[in-house]
């Protein structure tokens, strides 16, 4: 079911990212509406409906379509995703909302009141049509993902929590995906990044600093957390620690760009350490980017930020709730959380709970229907409902006193 947000921005704040104003000019040129109050709607939120490609974080994107035409179908929707999966070069989550804009029915006789003028919803995270984000990880989850939205109405979905009947979809204006990275394909090694405040001042991660300019900063942490505290030390161990993991005791630690995600199965091995990595956003938010499956005595808690690893020393205070990656239940522990991805086996497709009923909400009335359908009813005056009670009392010993009087 597609909720509606009524998410208000002011003109000028609309829809940062990346925009051309060439665009913007010629997306003005195709779009006409008779209705003037509609366009002046339009207009005003142009930035919101225009093309953009926004970066929330160092893993979120918005990509963001115009709907010149105002349709939509399945076969539209797959093609910006295709686009999208085309410039995204990991797996990643991704959900979509719908912008639009809604009038009101009696707009005109009602006059130039403000609260029945055209308003524009925005594409919100709480709109979204999907109930939870879809993982694309290869070309054959394209696929499923089509399929996944033909079963859908979401079209249907758009005029179901209007503010009321007389409200009506007007113009469907822009389309909007929320993409996550559950993925990371670049070296992890950087150790000149800009660390932000939040993350500074996280009292339960530590930024292991050396003076050296080098990609070991997992060996780094590593080495900090085998003992090592002096700068001169931990670049001695860190160095030893790569070229053990690297089988080669002349290794050259100037070329090494740094470790791939894929390469912490064996760094687990080398060195029988449960490797952890997380990424923590600016928000709070704390993602497990990679989960070990390993029964080792020893742990190692990571924060990716970019492309620098960090050491997590209290991961107990750094993370409150674990999240599957592939089917997204939470946990109260990493254990817990570890043990049920060794067995996890969730599947898109599959639907574990099926409610025949739906929810519950109040049916339409016979002049709702017809609205719905676009006869206007507004003339016709129905009976109002209307509550009755039936009150008794009686009459107390005192009711003849002198002192005290008693209406109904």
């Amino acid at each position: 079911m597609l909720l509606l947000r009524r998410h208000i921005l002011d003109e000028h704040q609309s829809g940062a990212g990346e925009q051309d104003n060439a665009d913007i000019d010629e997306l003005l040129r195709q779009v006409v509406f008779e209705d003037e109050d509609v366009m002046r709607t339009y207009r005003r939120h142009i930035y919101a409906i225009a093309t953009r490609r926004e970066k929330l974080d160092a893993r979120r994107w918005i990509y963001n379509f115009p709907l010149a035409d105002g349709e939509i179908d399945v076969n539209r929707v797959m093609t910006f995703v295709r686009e999208i999966y085309h410039d995204q070069n990991h797996p990643f989550k991704i959900n979509l909302g719908l912008g639009f804009i809604l009038d009101h029915i009696n707009r005109q006789t009602i006059g130039e009141d403000n609260l029945f003028s055209p308003r524009y919803y925005h594409p919100y995270r709480n709109s979204a049509v999907l109930r939870t984000p879809f993982t694309l990880s290869t070309s054959r989850d394209l696929g499923k993902l089509t399929r996944k939205l033909e079963s859908l109405s979401f079209m249907e979905d758009l005029t179901k929590e209007r503010p009321d009947t007389k409200w009506v979809l007007s113009l469907l204006t822009n389309i909007s995906f929320d993409v996550t990275s559950i993925s990371l394909t670049k070296p992890l090694g950087c150790t000149t990044v800009r660390i932000p405040d939040f993350l500074q001042e996280n009292k339960s991660v530590k930024n292991i600093r050396v003076r050296e300019s080098n990609n070991l900063c997992f060996f780094n942490c590593l080495s900090f957390l085998k003992g090592a505290r002096a700068p001169a030390e931990i670049t001695r161990r860190a160095v030893e620690y790569y070229r053990t993991w690297k089988n080669n005791k002349s290794a050259n630690v100037a070329s090494f760009p740094g470790v791939m995600l894929w390469d912490f199965d064996s760094l687990e091995e080398t060195f029988e350490i449960n490797i952890t990595v997380y990424s923590m956003s600016a928000d709070g938010r704390v993602e497990t980017v990679r989960a070990s499956t390993t029964d080792y005595d020893e742990s190692m808690h990571l924060n990716v930020w970019q492309n620098h690893l960090m050491l997590v020393t209290k991961p107990l205070s750094f993370v409150k709730k674990f999240q599957c990656l592939r089917c997204e239940k939470i946990f109260e522990t990493s254990s817990n959380m570890k043990r049920h991805e060794k067995v996890c086996k969730w599947d898109p497709e599959r639907t574990d709970c099926k409610f025949v009923g739906g929810y519950v909400k109040p049916k339409l009335t016979i002049f709702e229907k017809l609205q719905e359908i676009g006869i206007d009813t507004t003339h016709v005056q129905p009976y109002r409902s209307f509550a009755c009670f039936d009150t008794e009392y009686s009459e107390p010993h005192w009711r003849k006193s002198t002192s005290c009087q008693c209406e109904n």
